[in-house]
């Protein structure tokens, strides 16, 4: 039988094209969704950490407020500016770093330094505001408050129900406050006052009848507060008004000029011809209110109405007491600067601002003077008006009060504000309780005191105050400016061979310094020392003690070596280079006496002993010292027979 082959046919085929490209687009989907991802990760990341650096500004200025109750804002609605490099030089905050560990901006705030802002919002309420400024970081406006609530207005034109509502919304701040204001004709004709509200994050939407008073031309401002003193405001303007009203006649008095008078009646004739008529020939109204032009009303028989605009010019109200905008309020400077100060007159508008200095010692300042720049000439208008003061270039320390006069000469209530500038360095100089060396060789035998005396000096000028000084007296070449006294005069017991520098500095930042012009000096106060040793082994001629001196400071000027006798106590004086003189003293404990007989011998021999020749002849004569008195080495002579 024969045997069928199987043969097995070879697919050579590889991918189709529609297989690669699938391929390639999920591959594409997978990274592109990595990388989102990964992006997303590092963009909270650093957003975390600048909120955290954020948050630590705010708990650091917290605490420097604990410790600083006179830095809050006095009055609600006050705020105060608290720098970093306050925090940080008064150590509350170490450094604040980027994401790639360089310091933020911690200077001042004409440099756009980081700073945390204190809102007083309520009698016992405060907000902190942080503004960090980093090299790739800004805080943003939408942050901490943002730029404000959101106000949402409607007017409702319908003559038989007129109206207008609010809404207002604020995620970011919480509300704490609101206030509308209602023009008619640009007449203040209702005023709410301000509103507190408890910090909450949205006010319903609300409705406010304008019934009785149309018609007329309205205009209704609105403002809200955050708790972080961020002001939202809008405006809404609109006519509500009977279309078939009669006609306004003539005017009279027209006055165009403002005047201060506590009434002004003003008469307007009616004209109602193709209508029902005039309800009278003349409709007058007296005025006791400021405006420059108002609208009295006329109407026909039929109850419609037309507002008839006349000028009035009453302003009896001076403006608002100003607001001082001071960057260095209360603070030491050495610099001139300037200062912004607003003001507002809804009626006839600031004309100049005046200011004085009522504690100066010179007589013309304390007199109202007008600021030069600030008068407004035939540019009056109505509202806020700021100004920016000429430089305070001269030294003083005390407050300058300024006021704002409208176009009538009303002037506000005064405001002030500190102005403190210093720009006198203080001075130095360092004496010695002792200018020549007491010893020899130049050096000092008694202690030298190093007396440091500062003067801080006020400026040439009569209103010049010289600010606090700190100061430190110290061996160091540079200063460091950091952890100095706040005392006048600091003494220090000096250190041998060394120079002492003095540096001084005020509160406003004006330097100075001095140096002990005598150089370098030498104190030695110490007597020298020295140890003595004795010989072991006693001799005819006695013990043999041995000296050696020694001296840290200026060194061993004089020193016995050594003595030798048959002595109990040994002593020596020794001096060093300086002159101080010291005593070397040992007393020699184990040393002991005998008398020793001398025998004398005739023709005998070298030695003798007494217990065998005692008929011989022996002398006491000398006095010996040897370690064993029982045994004798004699010494002899012959005698004459």
């Amino acid at each position: 039988m024969k045997k069928k082959k199987w043969k097995f046919k070879k697919n050579n085929k590889g991918f189709t094209m529609v297989e690669v490209l699938a391929a390639v687009v999920i591959m594409g989907l997978l990274v592109g969704i990595a990388i989102i991802s990964v992006s997303a990760i590092l963009d909270k990341a650093e957003k975390n950490h600048y909120e955290t650096q954020q948050k630590n500004m705010i708990m650091a200025t917290q605490s420097y407020v604990q410790d600083n109750r006179n830095i809050l804002p006095k009055e609600i609605g006050g705020s105060k500016i608290v720098m970093l490099s306050e925090l940080q030089n008064r150590k509350y905050i170490g450094d604040v770093l980027d994401r790639s560990k360089l310091s933020c901006s911690n200077g001042t705030l004409d440099e756009g330094g980081s700073y945390v802002e204190i809102f007083r919002y309520s009698k016992d309420g405060y907000s902190y505001r942080p503004y960090l400024k980093c090299r790739n970081y800004e805080t943003g406006k939408e942050e901490y408050g943002g730029e404000g609530p959101t106000i949402s207005l409607t007017l409702t034109r319908n003559y038989d129900n007129p109206s207008f509502s609010y809404e207002i919304t604020d995620t970011e701040g919480k509300i704490i406050s609101y206030s509308y204001v209602i023009y008619k004709h640009g007449v203040l004709v209702r005023d709410s006052g301000s509103v507190s509200v408890s910090r909450v994050g949205s006010l319903p939407k609300k409705e406010v009848s304008l019934k009785d008073l149309v018609p007329g031309e309205f205009k209704i401002i609105f403002t809200s507060t955050n708790m972080y003193g961020k002001v939202s405001t809008k405006t809404i303007e609109g006519v509500i008004e009977d279309n078939d009203g009669p006609t306004c006649g003539d005017i009279y008095p027209v006055y165009t000029e403002w005047q201060k008078t506590p009434e002004l009646t003003v008469n307007v004739g009616c004209s109602d011809n193709s209508g029902s008529g005039c309800a009278r020939e003349i409709f007058s109204e007296t005025f006791r209110y400021d405006t420059d032009t108002a609208f009295i009303e006329i109407s026909d028989n039929l109850g419609n109405k037309t507002a008839c605009e006349v000028g009035v010019y009453i302003d009896n109200t001076p403006p608002t007491k100003p607001v001082i905008n001071n960057p260095y309020e209360n603070t030491w400077i050495n610099k001139s600067y300037t200062i912004n100060v607003t003001s507002n007159d809804a009626t006839s508008g600031i004309a100049y601002y005046e200011y004085r200095f009522p504690n100066s010692r010179d007589a013309a300042e304390r007199e109202w003077m007008i600021y030069d720049g600030s008068r407004r000439g035939e540019n009056v208008v109505k509202g806020e008006y700021t100004f920016e003061t000429t430089k305070f270039v001269q030294e003083r320390g005390e407050y300058v009060e300024i006021r704002a006069c409208d176009n009538i000469g009303n002037c506000s209530e005064s405001a002030k504000s500190m102005i403190k500038i210093d720009k006198t360095a203080p001075t130095c100089s360092i004496s010695r309780n002792l200018n020549s060396p007491s010893g020899l060789n130049n050096w000092y035998v008694t202690e030298v005191e190093m007396n440091m005396n500062v003067s801080n000096l006020a400026g040439a000028v009569a209103t010049a105050v010289a600010s606090p000084i700190s100061y430190e007296l110290s061996t160091k070449t540079t200063p460091s400016y950091s952890g100095m006294n706040l005392n006048a005069v600091q003494a220090d017991t000096s250190k041998s061979g060394v120079q002492y520098n003095g540096y001084v500095m005020d509160e406003a930042g004006n330097k100075g310094t001095c140096v002990d012009t005598l150089g370098v000096y030498l104190v030695d106060v110490t007597p020298p020392s020295c140890t003595v040793t004795k010989s072991n082994t006693y001799k005819t001629s006695g013990v043999t003690a041995t000296f050696s001196c020694s001296d840290s400071s200026s060194g061993v000027a004089t020193c016995a070596s050594s003595q030798s006798g048959l002595k109990s106590t040994y002593t020596t004086s020794i001096t060093d280079k300086a002159g101080n003189v010291g005593e070397c003293k040992a007393s020699i404990s184990t040393q002991t006496q005998y008398r020793k007989n001398y025998c004398t011998q005739y023709n005998r021999g070298s030695s003798c002993s007494c217990a065998t020749y005692s008929s011989w002849s022996c002398s006491t004569s000398t006095i010996r010292s040897d370690a064993t008195p029982s045994s004798y080495t004699y010494e002899y002579s012959k005698r004459s027979c």
